[in-house]
């Protein structure tokens, strides 16, 4: 079945007011938006809203270029391909992507609700060179191919934007892209509320009894901030790549980098829907306070 033309869609009044307040929340111009979002995705079509075949126009194509949301795409082998994560890694500091994180509550702004993941991801992630495996072609310290690891900078930049990277989260081409945009910004993001709302958070996660499950965790949120379930989820799984959120047990971004294989997966299948190390957790974990204090110091 073929995809509707370039320009039919997200026309409708949903997917435009979704643009114009992504546009909005971000400061960029919303035909831009537009664009990008047409790319990749059609919030209208039921039957296939992913687009399979970049059919950008040109000038189109030019214009949300001019507007830094669009990008060709990079080539890298393994050695430069960690060292442009981890450039991008080094021009951030910590604090500044959980502002960004906590102000995104009060926003809605995904794109720099995404980089607190990103960061916390790759906070132990050393230069390497190539470390080859017995069984796989891919690094076994990061999981990178040797020679051609290619970056669709601007599919991931449509994630950042859409879902705060979503299942991308801990991918590291799309952690490079979201480092390497974040890093641009002139003004990193402060809640309006001071850190209020992420106050709010932590309490309602502090407040679930030791038997919590995943469910509970995500409906302790509902009514923190302005959100769906699957936002929440992402959240969530943000918080656990920061270690706020850490399953008793099992290996952490926050206390050291873990490799690919090292990553564990739980036995419950619903909570294999969830992102690692989140997947793990319980009530009886709790937060873990070390991390609350190393992110966001301002919540006490």
């Amino acid at each position: 079945m073929p995809h509707r033309n370039f320009w039919s869609r997200n026309v409708s009044k949903k997917a435009q007011r979704e643009i114009a307040a992504t546009a909005t929340a971000a400061g960029v111009d919303a035909r831009a938006v537009n664009i990008l979002f047409n790319a990749f995705f059609d919030e209208d079509d039921e039957n296939m809203s992913w687009v399979e075949k970049l059919d950008v126009p040109k000038a189109d194509y030019a214009e949300a270029k001019a507007a830094g949301l669009m990008f060709d795409p990079i080539k890298l082998e393994h050695d430069e391909f960690i060292s442009w994560v981890l450039d991008a890694r080094d021009q951030i500091e910590p604090l500044a992507v959980s502002a960004a994180f906590a102000a995104s509550l009060d926003s809605r702004r995904m794109d720099t609700r995404s980089a607190l993941g990103s960061y916390a991801h790759v906070l132990h992630l050393a230069r390497h060179t190539f470390e080859a495996g017995k069984r796989s072609s891919a690094c076994t310290v990061c999981g990178a191919s040797k020679l051609a690891n290619k970056v669709d900078l601007s599919s991931r930049n449509f994630r950042r934007f859409k879902w705060a990277g979503n299942i991308e989260q801990g991918d590291l081409e799309y952690i490079g892209c979201d480092l390497q945009e974040f890093a641009k910004l002139k003004t990193v993001p402060q809640p309006e509320g001071g850190f209020a709302g992420m106050r709010g958070v932590l309490d309602a996660i502090r407040s679930l009894p030791k038997t919590a499950q995943l469910s509970e965790l995500n409906k302790a949120l509902a009514g923190q901030f302005q959100s769906n379930k699957h936002e929440r989820q992402v959240v969530l799984e943000i918080l656990g790549y920061a270690g706020v959120l850490k399953p008793k047990g099992w290996p952490c971004f926050f206390d050291g980098w873990v490799r690919p294989a090292d990553r564990k997966e739980p036995s419950n299948f619903y909570k294999k829907e969830w992102q690692f190390p989140v997947s793990g957790w319980t009530g009886n974990d709790g937060i873990n306070e070390e991390a609350v204090r190393f992110w966001f110091p301002q919540v006490g």
